[in-house]
């Protein structure tokens, strides 16, 4: 199964620009016909790479990209009450992070990224 990746990595001599490690907690849960899944990354931190090793740990040049919590919440239709009273609860707020745009930013990896507001 993996065969045609790995004739696109030969064929477009594609290589890792980021490594990046954290920790998550994670829980799954269905209501009727709604799945949702609740994930809270924390101790995010990356390291510019440069080839398909990848270290046992990261070492003592990794960047942290946030001192946050990033909390992501996912569900199929409707948002569920129980992530609705989650936000309130903790006053949370929408946003988007992208936790490889920042690694490659950041590592001074990034070739031809563009912000946008």
């Amino acid at each position: 199964p993996a065969a045609w990746f790995q004739r696109r990595v030969l064929e477009h001599r594609l290589v890792p620009s980021t490594l990046i490690q954290y920790r998550r907690f994670a829980r799954v849960r269905h209501e009727g016909n709604n799945a949702m899944r609740l994930t809270i990354d924390r101790h995010i931190r990356s390291v510019a790479a440069f080839d398909w090793l990848v270290p046992a740990s990261l070492d003592s040049n990794a960047v942290s990209l946030t001192d946050l919590e990033m909390v992501e919440l996912k569900f199929d239709n409707m948002m569920p009450a129980a992530f609705r009273e989650l936000m309130l609860k903790f006053n949370l707020t929408r946003s988007k992070f992208s936790k490889y745009r920042t690694s490659v930013l950041s590592t001074g990896r990034a070739t031809n990224v563009r912000l946008v507001a």
